[in-house]
């Protein structure tokens, strides 16, 4: 009886979790981090474009209802590299734009306080 019980545990043992120690972990997307945006301003910010340094500015990011409040913030998942970042109101009024913006390995949190004189 007692050599049926061990065998069992052996056996459910080998379909169980592997030990910790094993150098395996949890795969999530170890490709991208994130880019979190805070609209710290009076604005709404209804169209955020964010694209290659060296490319276009790509597609809205937000949808066609989705709105960043002022006191909110916005997460997205981007690959690390340098990125331009385009914020316009509900007109399309540009409200800042950065040509380079680097995402790290860590991540990075860009601030929207108030509308910029563009030139």
């Amino acid at each position: 009886m007692i050599a049926r019980v061990a065998a069992l545990a052996l056996m459910l043992g080998a379909c169980g979790p592997r030990p910790s120690d094993d150098n395996t972990t949890a795969v999530g997307r170890p490709s991208e981090t994130s880019f979190l945006l805070r609209n710290h301003s009076r604005e709404n910010i209804c169209y955020v474009h964010i694209g290659s340094a060296d490319g276009e500015w790509g597609l809205d990011r937000l949808g066609p209802t989705e709105v960043i409040l002022p006191g909110a913030a916005r997460d997205w998942d981007f690959a690390p590299g340098d990125y331009k970042i385009r914020l316009q109101d509900c007109n399309r009024n540009d409200l800042m734009v950065r040509e380079r913006v680097t995402i790290t390995a860590d991540g990075v949190v860009l601030t929207f306080r108030e509308r910029e004189s563009l030139l």
